[in-house]
């Protein structure tokens, strides 16, 4: 599947979501399963995140501090 932004988003397995059992009995069901979303900034409140949550504005700061990242290697 591609975005408006050419971002390829894997596609994993339906039975990840609905067990085997459960889709053979429910043949008229299809489920997607996208391995993540992509989501616009201006609906982005909070990021959660093992060091807790994160105002997006300070994500830089946290990329930084605690991967050592720098934004040029992101690119």
């Amino acid at each position: 599947m591609k975005t408006n932004n050419d971002v390829s988003i894997e596609e994993r397995h339906p039975y990840e979501v609905l067990p085997r059992a459960v889709a053979e009995e429910l043949p008229f069901v299809r489920v997607r399963n996208p391995a993540f979303d992509v989501t616009p900034a201006e609906y982005v409140d909070l990021i959660v995140a093992e060091q807790g949550a994160i105002p997006p504005g300070l994500a830089f700061t946290v990329i930084r501090d605690y991967l050592g990242w720098r934004i040029e290697e992101l690119r």
